[in-house]
This record gives structure tokens, C-alpha cells and sequence, in this order.
């Protein structure tokens, strides 16, 4: 019971820094994001006296006795790998496997969380996860270490714990409980790193609740545990949300419609899934960088917006109305690219690839502004030659020693050599003349 209340009360702290977090972002389309963000109270902080008592989750008085380590001894060459040589260097200095001297170190350890100092605890469940490996003793030793390590406010140490616990025991039954403590930690380090932003190779030597380097990088780690860990859990698309949240405020607009997108399209019963369409829109807008750069992020804006209608009609509110007029300000920016271009080759006298542009921009973007221009474009270089005239035309003749206008004109008259050859061949069932026949028949017409 009291360890269930310990667990509510970290879930709660884990649930109102995600609530902090979303409303940071904030779900309007447009309009700048200037909620002030202040620092969260370390999710391990001591819990206010009297509400809990400090009684450890699993005591060793929980763990079975007797079991026998799942993994058998090494023999022949396996014996010389690295890890097995360690083990044998330890057997051979008294540190091998031993249950008794496990169960003692387990049992200093719920003698010391109950006296709060966790950090000497997680120093003893570690030591008791060594002495009897492969076992469930080692699964609630690692698993204790790392709340020992939470409580004592020391996340990157606890991390360490819980990762320990989830790569040695894929279907641990603490998964969900070092789920909620990683969702924790991550949202208190992308608090951190909000707060006193640091550059990612910058030391961390005085805070001991964030890593030595890089916050913001072990903060999105940690979601990203959330996420992969336990896929199913309630917290996974809310760390997910949280991402991309985190991206869009440090101005990662890429990264943060990667996540967007996955609110989308992993999490479709997800209740960030209206948010999700919407900061994808203004992440996608964000993307783009002008007419010199790609156009997919206006392409495939417009198609978020469409089908951000489409699938939330009435729920949008007053959002619905911003949306279209977010679509015609995206068909704007692509009568811009259009125009552009079609300015670049007009100035060039390539009229002929100018007019393409711009009936492009007249049958495309009607409603723009650039549409009538785009008109007025056309009639003006209407009688316009299609390309301009080649004024190196001499360099064609000294060098080919031809002419490129006599070939376009001779071209007609080669193209009819064939039709009139194949008309003088003979057709079949034709009586065949050998040449001498052919050439008495012509002296005879000369004569």
C-alpha cells in the first residue's frame, strides 16, 4: 500500500510536468509561443513527510530464496571470452556469486532506504545484483538501485539502472513503474535545458540531477525509451507529443515534424492527435526557406491542411477559418516560386519557357495577386520570339566549318531522299532487271 502511494505521487509529478510542457507549445496556428517556463522541482524530490512512509517496494523479505542463476557456468573456449574471464578473475579475489552475501547486501540496503539515504541504498542493491546474477534477486536488486538512485535525486545514475533492468529482463514486471520514472526524467531535463539552455558539449560538474553533457540530448533519449520500451503504455505518445514539443520550442523545425508525424500515424486513438495536425502545419511552414530551397514543405502543408479539415470538421472552432486562410497563403508562396522563375527566363528571352510559368500561375493560382500580373505578363510578350538569337553563331561556322541555319533548311529536302528511293525500288511480283539490262536499256535511250 504505502509503496503504491509513493508510485501515485511520482505519477502525478510525471503528469504535471507533461501538462507544463504541452502548454508551452500551446495548440494556436499562428502567434508566438511566450509562455514563461520556470524549473520543476526534481521528480525524486523528497515526498512531504507524514503522506509516505519510506518503505522500500520490493524488500528482500519479497524476493524468493533458493533460486538458482538461469545461465549456466561457461566451459571449453567460451571460458576465454572477456566477460567470462572477468567473472573468473572475480571468483578467484572472493567476489564470485554468493545468494547468502546477496541477500545481506539487499537486506543493508532496505535498512538504509528506510533511513533515507538512498544514495549509500542504490550502492548496496548494486553490490547484491552482482553477487547472485541471473536471478530475480538481480532483477529487484537493479531495480531498487535505480530508485534508490531516483530518490536520491541522481537521474543519470538511476537511468543507468533502469536500462540495466530492461536489457537483461525484456518482460521485467517493473516496466511500466521505469517507464514512469523515465518520463519523469525527461520531462524535468527538457525543463532544465529550457531554463539554463547550455551548448551539448558544455560540462555539467556542479548540477548532480542532469548529466555531465548534453541535457537536452539524454532528455529526448529518455521519451524515446518511453516510446520504444512499452509502445502500448499510456505515457507513450504523451512522451511523444512532449519531442516534439521540446524541438519546436529550440526552433528544430525538421525534428519536431518527424514527431508530429508520429503522433499521426502511430498513435491514432492519441488525444495530441488534433495538436499534432496543427504544429505539424506550422513546423512544415517553418521548414521552408524560400524560392531557392525545396518545395515539400509547402506541398505537404497543404496537404496537412486538407486533411486536418477533413478529419476534424466542427472540432476545429475558430481554427477552421485559420487553416484556409493558411492554404491560401501557402498557394501564394507557390505563385511566388512560379513567378520567380518565370521572371528568370523572361529576363533571359526565353519567352517560350517564361509563358509556361506564368500560364502556370494563372491556371494554378487563380485568386492570387500574382495571377492578373502573370496575364498582363503574357499578352506583353505575346509576339515575343520563343528564345533569344544566337549571337555566337560565327564560332559554329570556323569551328564546325558548317552552318547551323543552312542545316535547318536542309533538313527538309533529306527528309524526302528516303520517299523518293523507296518509290524506285522495284514492288514484289516485279520483273527483276540485272544491272547490264539496265545499262543496255540507257544506251539505247541515248541513241
Amino acid at each position: 500500500m504505502r509503496a503504491a502511494q509513493r508510485t501515485s505521487l511520482a505519477l502525478v509529478a510525471c503528469c504535471c510536468g507533461a501538462c507544463c510542457c504541452i502548454a508551452f507549445c500551446g495548440c494556436a496556428l499562428f502567434g508566438s509561443h511566450s509562455t514563461p517556463v520556470t524549473a520543476q522541482t526534481p521528480p525524486g524530490a523528497g515526498i512531504p513527510a507524514g503522506t509516505v512512509y519510506y518503505e522500500p517496494p520490493v524488500p528482500i523479505t519479497r524476493v524468493p530464496a533458493g533460486e538458482a542463476p538461469s545461465e549456466p557456468p561457461p566451459t571449453g573456449w567460451a571460458e576465454l571470452e572477456p566477460a567470462n574471464l572477468y567473472s573468473s578473475f572475480k571468483k578467484a579475489w572472493g567476489q564470485g556469486p554468493s545468494e547468502a552475501i546477496a541477500r545481506d547486501l539487499y537486506a543493508q540496503g532496505d535498512a538504509l532506504y528506510r533511513a533515507k539515504d538512498y544514495l549509500d541504498a542504490a550502492k548496496k542493491y548494486a553490490a547484491a545484483a552482482d553477487r547472485w546474477p541471473d536471478t530475480t534477486l538481480e532483477e529487484n536488486a537493479l531495480f531498487m538501485s535505480g530508485e534508490a538512485y531516483f530518490f536520491a535525486n541522481r537521474y543519470s545514475d538511476a537511468d543507468d539502472q533502469y536500462g540495466l533492468v530492461l536489457k537483461k529482463f525484456s518482460n521485467s514486471r517493473y516496466t511500466n513503474m521505469i517507464v514512469a520514472r523515465q518520463f519523469a526524467i525527461g520531462v524535468y531535463w527538457v525543463q532544465c535545458d529550457h531554463v539554463h539552455p547550455h551548448f551539448s558539449l558544455t560540462p555539467n560538474f556542479t548540477d548532480k540531477t542532469r548529466p555531465t553533457f548534453d541535457t537536452f540530448g539524454y532528455a529526448v533519449k529518455e521519451f524515446d525509451f518511453v516510446r520504444i520500451n512499452d509502445p502500448r503504455n499510456k505515457l507513450a505518445d504523451e512522451a511523444t507529443m512532449d519531442v516534439g514539443n521540446a524541438y519546436f520550442l529550440r526552433g528544430d523545425y525538421d525534428d519536431a515534424d518527424y514527431y508530429y508525424k508520429l503522433i499521426r500515424s502511430e498513435y491514432p486513438k492519441s488525444i495530441h492527435q488534433k495538436d499534432a495536425h496543427l504544429l505539424g502545419i506550422q513546423a512544415k511552414l517553418r521548414r521552408y526557406q524560400g524560392t531557392g530551397y525545396d518545395d515539400r514543405p509547402l506541398k505537404e502543408a497543404e496537404e496537412l491542411v486538407d486533411q486536418t479539415i477533413a478529419q476534424f470538421g466542427r472540432e476545429l472552432g475558430d481554427e477552421r477559418q485559420r487553416l484556409v486562410t493558411t492554404k491560401e497563403q501557402i498557394h501564394a508562396q507557390m505563385a511566388v516560386r512560379s513567378w520567380s522563375v518565370a521572371q528568370y527566363y523572361e529576363k533571359g528571352s526565353h519567352y517560350a519557357a517564361a509563358r509556361i510559368y506564368y500560364n502556370d500561375i494563372v491556371k494554378e493560382y487563380p485568386q492570387t495577386e500574382l495571377a492578373q500580373k502573370s496575364r498582363d505578363r503574357l499578352v506583353a510578350i505575346q509576339k515575343l520570339p520563343d528564345n533569344p538569337p544566337d549571337y555566337f553563331e560565327f564560332l559554329a561556322i570556323a569551328f564546325d566549318g558548317k552552318d547551323p541555319n543552312k542545316d535547318k533548311e536542309d533538313q527538309t529536302p533529306a527528309a524526302q531522299e528516303p520517299a523518293a528511293t523507296v518509290a524506285s525500288v522495284p514492288t514484289f511480283g516485279s520483273k527483276h532487271v540485272s544491272p547490264a539490262d539496265e545499262r543496255k536499256q540507257q544506251d539505247a535511250a541515248g541513241q
